[in-house]
């Protein structure tokens, strides 16, 4: 008991960090942000920061930072931000970029993800992620 309520707070501290680096993710209901699962995410620092701004204010839209070598299909659908937030509709310039940036970045393990600006919610079954739970029989 005492190891979950631990974990549920070192989870609820790393959240909170991210929305000060990460300032659109204030823009999720308190709700639905803090039962995310935060294994996936990367607290951007230093020269990552720094691209994940330039890349935002390039590309027009969101970025979030994800550790490249994680995508964890055992948690519900709905506590993964991919499945509770529009992604972006990249052009083809736009998906350019990404690819630009995402090539300094992979070599830290990092990927990046494009979210629509402004931000949009999402029902969870609407997300390409719920097909993809669907086709696994994770739900």
């Amino acid at each position: 008991m005492a190891e979950n309520v631990l974990n549920i707070r070192s989870n609820e501290r790393f959240l909170t960090s991210l929305r000060i680096v990460i300032p659109f993710l204030a823009q999720v209901p308190d709700p639905i942000y803090y039962q995310l699962d935060s294994s996936q995410f990367v607290l951007p620092k230093g020269n990552i920061a720094r691209l994940r701004v330039m890349l935002e204010d390039e590309i027009g839209h969101f970025v979030m930072t994800y550790r490249a070598d994680t995508f964890n299909l055992t948690i519900p659908l709905e506590r993964h931000l991919c499945a509770v937030l529009a992604g972006a509709e990249l052009t083809a310039e736009q998906i350019t970029l990404l690819q630009h940036y995402e090539a300094r970045t992979k070599p830290n393990g990092i990927s990046l993800v494009v979210y629509k600006r402004p931000l949009e919610l999402i029902n969870s079954r609407e997300s390409w992620l719920f097909e993809n739970y669907q086709k696994r029989g994770l739900l």
